[in-house]
């Protein structure tokens, strides 16, 4: 029988960690189409992580914060969450289009990274129309950079909703952002508020989903 029940588990909890992988996405990707098993390994390593302390961040950051924001995207991919997000036009929201209307990247303390942002996010949306899976990454990796906008709230609010897409753009943040780059951060902080929310709020519903 070899492994038997726990192979899934013990398979999941092997292709998550392997975040340097030129496939990683894909991978994260198959342990999303898993069964129960994967499901109970992932949570597992969400529900180990606590980011109560400030100083624990550049820690938590270095090792596995990226494991652990796959491991999200994954559950919600096994629980079939973020399909009504998905339904949403992002694209077409008021306030969205209201904040790219006008050289957006005035907004930000990042605004190379909006010029770049929004070069392959017009590119790919007239190539491919709203429908790529890209574009939201994209349009989320706008939207958390701008930390000068009056909006800057609720455009984090639509990020949040965003779900995987938000939690990819996050971690681009992170990636991308030196954490001693005092230029841009309020930008890093206000995303790991953001990202910590995100994840307390995927513990809250598998913690809920498991006692149903």
């Amino acid at each position: 029988e070899g492994l038997g029940e726990d192979w899934e588990r013990l398979l999941a909890g092997i292709l998550i960690r392997l975040d340097r992988a030129e496939n990683y996405k894909q991978l994260v990707a198959e342990v999303g189409s898993m069964g129960v098993n994967a499901r109970e390994e992932l949570l597992a390593l969400v529900r180990m992580q606590r980011l109560e302390e400030e100083d624990e961040w550049e820690v938590f950051k270095g090792k596995k914060q990226g494991i652990v924001t796959h491991a999200c995207i994954a559950l919600d991919a096994l629980d079939g969450i973020g399909k009504e997000a998905e339904e949403i036009d992002w694209h077409s929201d008021d306030k969205i289009c209201a904040a790219l209307a006008d050289r957006p990247h005035r907004f930000s303390s990042d605004p190379s990274g909006i010029l770049m942002y929004m070069r392959t996010y017009k590119n790919t949306i007239d190539r491919f129309g709203g429908g790529d899976s890209d574009s939201l990454f994209m349009l989320a990796s706008i939207l958390v950079r701008l930390d000068k906008h009056k909006e800057y709230d609720k455009l984090l609010e639509c990020v949040y909703v965003m779900g995987k897409p938000g939690f990819s753009a996050l971690h681009a943040v992170f990636e991308q952002i030196p954490e001693r780059d005092m230029e841009r951060q309020e930008i890093l902080k206000r995303s790991r508020i953001l990202w910590s929310r995100m994840m307390a709020r995927t513990r809250r519903r598998t913690a809920k989903i498991g006692k149903s």
